[in-house]
């Protein structure tokens, strides 16, 4: 699974993800001052996994914590916020029925 950067900075926070590592896809939002949430899409990788570049990479427990305390400070960091693009639901369902069948989809942080 491939992570994107930000549009600044796309090829430095671009990771790849190998489906072994992915435990579940994580749909979350985070409330701000703005009228909509601000939505993500993460992953909860398995216990070992190296670690990710991305946007959210330099952020500590403590800031991921006061940010959105209902998502893991792992999930955090392998996430990506939903900007400029849609997220299909349908097409995330069937790339997982595909290549990663075991791979769980969980909303607001939590499994479920």
């Amino acid at each position: 699974m491939t992570l994107g950067g930000a549009p600044a900075r796309y090829a430095s926070q671009t990771a790849f993800v190998p489906w072994g590592d992915v435990e579940a896809v994580v749909l979350w939002q985070q409330e701000t001052s703005a009228p909509t949430p601000m939505r993500y899409v993460g992953l909860r990788r398995r216990a070992g996994a190296p670690a990710l570049p991305g946007p959210n990479s330099a952020l500590t427990r403590e800031q991921t914590g006061r940010l959105a305390g209902h998502v893991d400070h792992e999930v955090f960091l392998a996430s990506r916020h939903i900007n400029l693009w849609t997220l299909d639901r349908e097409r995330l369902a069937q790339a997982l029925r595909t290549f990663a069948p075991t791979v769980a989809v969980e909303e607001n942080g939590r499994p479920g």
